[in-house]
Parts: C-alpha cells; sequence; structure tokens
C-alpha cells in the first residue's frame, strides 16, 4: 500500500520537528530534561531510549505540545510549535501516551474513529470520508477483524495495534509513541516495531519511546539516548550509539555490547557481575 492510498494528501508534505537546547523541570531547579536536542523527520524511524527517570517521556510531551519548554526551541517545518494551533498540530503530529483507557465502552472501530476528530466539525459529526480513513487505518495495521470487538477486551498487541490505526486516522505527518511495547510480550512487541518500520518506509516519520534497546537497534534508523543526568548523552545509528562506553555512562551501570545472532545489529545487555 502507498502512503497516499491510506492517508491522501498528506505525507505529501514533508514536515520536519526539531528541539533544541530544550530544558523543562516540572519542580523548580529540578532538571527533568536539560538542553536536549533531536530531529524527528519524514521516513525516519528514531527511538528515544535511556534509563527509567532519565526524561524520555517529558521529551515526547515537549515535542508533541502537550508541555511547553522552560527554554530552549521546538520548531514544526521551521515554525515555533507554539505558534500552532492545537487543532492544526494535531492533524499533524500523532501522539499515542503511554497507557490509553476509553472511559466508557467502545468497540474497536470506535476508538479508531477518535483520530478524526481534528478534522470533524463543531458538533463533532463524523462524515462517510472520516469513516472510509477509519477503515482504511485499520485495514492498514491489519485490525478489521476486530472492528466490532469491545475495546477493553483486546489483547495488549491488539490493543496497541489499534491504538496505532487511531494515531494514523489522523492523518499525521509525525506520530510520537510512549513505550508503545511496554505490557506485551517478545513476539506482539516485535509485531509492533515492525508495523512502526512498515509506516516509516511509507514515509512517516516515527518517534518511539522504548526501553528494548535491542528492538530500537533492529528497527530505528536513528537512536537519542538520554543519561541519568536527563541529558542526550549520544545521538546517531544504532550502532554509534550503542557502545559500552556510551550506555555504560548514560545507565551508570556496566553495559555489555554485542551482535544480535540473527539480525546482525548491536545488542545490549547488562553485566550481572558488575553488581
Amino acid at each position: 500500500m502507498t502512503p497516499s492510498a491510506a492517508q491522501p494528501g498528506v505525507r505529501d508534505m514533508a514536515m520536519l520537528l526539531s528541539a533544541q537546547a530544550v530544558s523543562y523541570a516540572y519542580t523548580p531547579g529540578v532538571a527533568a530534561l536539560a538542553g536536549a536536542d533531536i530531529q524527528i523527520a519524514p521516513g525516519c524511524m528514531t527511538g528515544i531510549v535511556g534509563p527509567n527517570g532519565s526524561g524520555k517521556s517529558t521529551l515526547l510531551r515537549l515535542l508533541c505540545g502537550l508541555l511547553a519548554p522552560d527554554s530552549g526551541t521546538i520548531t514544526l517545518d521551521g515554525k515555533a510549535l507554539a505558534r500552532i494551533a492545537p487543532r492544526s498540530r494535531a492533524q499533524i503530529l500523532g501522539y499515542l501516551p503511554q497507557a490509553v483507557q476509553p472511559a466508557f465502552s467502545l468497540t474497536a472501530f470506535e476508538t479508531v474513529c477518535l483520530g478524526r476528530y481534528p478534522y470533524t466539525g463543531a458538533l463533532g459529526s463524523l462524515r462517510e470520508t472520516d469513516l472510509d480513513i477509519a477503515r482504511r487505518c485499520m485495514a492498514d495495521t491489519q485490525t478489521s477483524d476486530l472492528r466490532d470487538r469491545d475495546f477493553s477486551t483486546l489483547s495488549g498487541g491488539e490493543r496497541q495495534r489499534v491504538l496505532i490505526a487511531g494515531s494514523l486516522a489522523q492523518e499525521p505527518n509525525l506520530l510520537l509513541l510512549d513505550e508503545p511495547t511496554a505490557a506485551l510480550d517478545l513476539h506482539h512487541a516485535r509485531e509492533v516495531f515492525a508495523l512502526m518500520r512498515r509506516l516509516a518506509d511509507e514515509g512517516l516519520g516515527i518517534a518511539v519511546v522504548t526501553h528494548d534497546l535491542n528492538l530500537a537497534a533492529q528497527y530505528c534508523d536513528a537512536l537519542t539516548l538520554i543519561g541519568g543526568d536527563h541529558r542526550v548523552h549520544a545521538a546517531g545509528s544504532p550502532a554509534e550509539v550503542m557502545t559500552e562506553s556510551t550506555l555504560g555512562a548514560a545507565y551508570a551501570s556496566t553495559i555489555r555490547v554485542g551482535k544480535h545472532p540473527f539480525a546482525g545489529t548491536p545488542f545490549a545487555a547488562a553485566d550481572g557481575a558488575s553488581r
């Protein structure tokens, strides 16, 4: 499927999301993120990795406009993100937080249709074109067979694919996902990463926060590594970022790096003997 088939007229315009020297503190004087730089480009899948509490999710919230930086700049296609109206921003940036649970009972199809609300009128009514886009996004994520299932009854992997379909229904240029595989087993986690890889290959710009360094190395074009000091320690290809010295400094522990036995990509593991 070509990108225009699922998302007509949207990915034709390349959009670059860029953060420069961005800092943020939830509590004054206590940095959650310090001086971070990152770029999310069309057709590129970028993994944001690092230890717990380093500021990965904070960076994603800043990138989608849910938070405003204390210092630094965030631009979308060269324009200050804060100057873009929320509704317009929602048509360009898709954001999937860590945990999504509808407040009331919805089918999988109704959940996907929520992604069309940046385009609906004042009454929020869905047009036939909106329903067509939702159906195409479910087909693209291989969730059409789940259409009439109650969202709450879906498995973890099924939920994530339905939620990604809902994000795609926004027709975004860029998709930001916060730990989309956190509660999934190995098979379903790989399935979600493979889906994200395919979407990036079709032209979507993707940023994904993940704790799984090895899946990130297999599927991402680039990694941004944030350390326990809330600063970016390295950014580049998985091979450039995943070195023992760089990971060791970011995680403040001994980490061994070898080669994945099947994919040939960097493979990291904590050295249990070092504790």
